[in-house]
């Protein structure tokens, strides 16, 4: 395992010009999901500003990773930071294979806008972790300061407003507010430095009308990996759990109710039971424990703290809980999200493909592209798509690309900076796919497709193309209308 450590963030030239840049930095360690730093709030640098980290700060830029990591540093403009209004002032990536254990490495990016920022960081070597359990015992101080932000929640006008209604719409209105209040900060970021700690929701524990006359859990839920309590409503994902037989309201207890789910939120569904609580033994605290339904036997089997590695979501407020004689109630649980695309990847796969290098050979816009990559794995055929889901990179916004260049062609050293990359003509990619056989990827500007160019090539890119681990294929795209890119892929296992 190999780590990645922020030292320093020199702005050298601000997106926001004569301002300051709102900035946070994207993750992606091995194409996982992404995470965030900071969770809260951000860092304002103006230009010929240069931040330092230390050991000691909690908001020192620190990620795991085993094959490669990115980094993605983005400038929240607007007045309300909404992520779709974020520029990018730069990324960079990091291949295990490609470097060594050491300080003070230095990488220059260059960002939308003419945005220069110089990244010192440090790379280090540490033992793998051992493959954490689905659930962590959560401390009791924790859970109590969770069920005390409840309580402050619950005082609230938002809160007694959630309380007093079985609208969802009205709920949802209620439960964003509560979490961008600043009431939850604190336990938020307490709950982000948990690798088990997926997620976190905030809303009512079965008062909810999901479907006409059938009430059921339900409120507003976000992956930690990618959450802004200030600005909850541009992460969040409904959740719903009810009973279809006769609602929540049938064997589930209690009102407001603040989630902690050992799941992203995009893997939320499918039936989940109501357990027996009594090994969270937190005084003066009420809990509900949800657990998958094929887990019910090792559940059972289980004792004390071992039931934890089971928890689904552990819902804490007052009066939360399973009535007596119901611990096996069941609920199917779904959640929706606002996002169209997700922007990694679950699962076991065979391979994994790095987006390495992007080369703008003609522009589309008269300006600049602003361009994303979307991609489907595994299809073989137009009708042949064993997962039809579609994936996205970059996490946010696109990339702003021109044809603009002279220079030689892209150094192979991620850490080397040439004045294509100033003209935004080569963009360190950093993106992971994961597949078994084949990627079909596409290039968007402005939701315009340009499609892999086939005249001489294969419709999809196919690791039999890649001579072994390292090696690596370009492939040109070609749109009808105007927009010629090539794109580089890595094969990284």
């Amino acid at each position: 395992m190999r780590v990645v450590t922020i030292t320093e963030i020199d702005c050298e030239h601000t997106i926001s010009n004569p301002g300051s840049d709102d900035v946070i930095i994207l993750g992606q360690s091995d194409g996982g999901a992404p995470k965030r730093v900071k969770v809260v709030n951000d860092w304002h640098l103006k230009t010929g500003d240069t931040l330092s980290f230390t050991s000691s700060d909690s908001d020192q830029p620190v990620f795991e990773f085993s094959s490669s990591v990115y980094l993605g540093f983005w400038d929240l403009d607007g007045p309300t930071d909404f992520v779709d209004q974020a520029d990018m002032t730069g990324n960079f990536y990091l291949v295990s294979d490609d470097i060594e254990d050491g300080e003070g490495y230095v990488y220059t990016i260059i960002g939308d806008h003419n945005a220069v920022y110089n990244i010192t960081f440090s790379v280090t070597t540490i033992p793998d972790p051992q493959d954490p359990p689905a659930g962590v015992s959560l401390d009791g101080s924790l859970i109590k300061a969770i069920n005390s932000a409840v309580e402050a929640w619950e005082d609230s006008h938002d809160g007694k407003d959630a309380n007093s209604t079985s609208d969802c719409r009205d709920i949802a209105d209620d439960a964003k507010s509560g979490i961008e209040s600043g009431t939850f900060d604190d336990v938020i970021t307490t709950l982000q430095r948990l690798h088990a700690v997926k997620a976190i929701s905030l809303g009512v524990m079965a008062q909810a009308e999901v479907f006409v006359g059938l009430y059921g859990c339900f409120g507003m839920a976000a992956d930690l990996s990618d959450l802004k309590p200030s600005d909850f409503s541009d992460s969040c994902a409904c959740y719903v759990g009810t009973g279809f037989a006769d609602g929540a309201e049938a064997g589930v207890d209690g009102d407001l109710a603040f989630g902690v789910w050992f799941q992203n939120t995009a893997d939320i569904g499918g039936v989940y039971v109501g357990a027996d609580a009594s090994f969270v033994d937190v005084e003066g605290v009420d809990v509900a424990v949800f657990i998958a339904e094929d887990d019910v036997d090792d559940f059972g089997e289980a004792e004390g703290s071992d039931r934890w590695q089971f928890v689904k979501v552990l819902f804490i407020g007052d009066g939360a809980g399973i009535d007596d004689g119901f611990e096996d109630v069941e609920l199917v649980f779904f959640a929706g999200h606002k996002c169209d695309n997700p922007t990694y990847q679950t699962g076991d796969y065979d391979h994994a493909i790095m987006i390495e290098w992007i080369t703008c050979n003609g522009q589309r816009q008269d300006e600049y592209d602003d361009i994303n990559i979307q991609y489907q794995i595994d299809k073989t055929s137009a009708t042949d798509i064993p997962d039809p889901t579609w994936y996205n990179f970059a996490v946010w916004k696109g990339f702003q690309m021109q044809d603009t260049y002279s220079g030689d062609s892209p150094p192979s050293n991620p850490f080397a900076s040439d004045q294509a990359i100033k003209q935004k003509t080569f963009r360190p990619g950093g993106g992971i796919i994961q597949c078994n056989t084949t990627v079909n990827p596409y290039i968007l500007i402005d939701n315009a497709a340009i499609e892999m160019n086939t005249d001489n090539a294969p419709d999809f890119l196919e690791i039999s193309e890649f001579s072994g681990v390292g090696s690596r294929v370009t492939r040109s795209f070609l749109g009808s209308d105007g927009g010629s890119y090539d794109v580089t892929f890595r094969l990284m296992r």
